[in-house]
């Protein structure tokens, strides 16, 4: 994970690139407090793999991909105003351990 950004007069702190990647997951983003645009993508199978190396993940399953961006746009400094555009892709996900059926979850 690193993050780049500089501060402006004008704009405060305006994030240039930032990035937070694994095997399975990439997030990046850049933008200031006017603006701040996130990008994705997951492969679900294997961030649960990825997390079975650090939690008991026994029964757990999952599938699928997300691909995605994200734009956010603030109105003025005093106006809780913003809009949000979002494309995304579906997953499945399971967990199933032996004290209880299977529960599915689709994102």
């Amino acid at each position: 994970a690193w993050l780049r950004g500089r501060r402006s007069a004008a704009r405060g702190f305006i994030i240039e690139e930032s990035r937070l990647a694994s095997p399975s997951v990439e997030v990046s983003a850049a933008g200031d407090a006017t603006a701040l645009a996130i990008q994705w993508t997951i492969d679900f199978g294997g961030l649960a793999a990825e997390l079975g190396e650090v939690f008991d993940m026994a029964g757990f399953t999952a599938r699928g991909t997300s691909r995605g961006r994200v734009d956010i746009v603030a109105g003025s400094p005093t106006t809780v105003k913003g809009s949000a555009n979002a494309k995304g892709g579906a997953a499945e996900i399971r967990e199933a351990p032996p004290e209880r059926p299977s529960v599915e979850f689709v994102i």
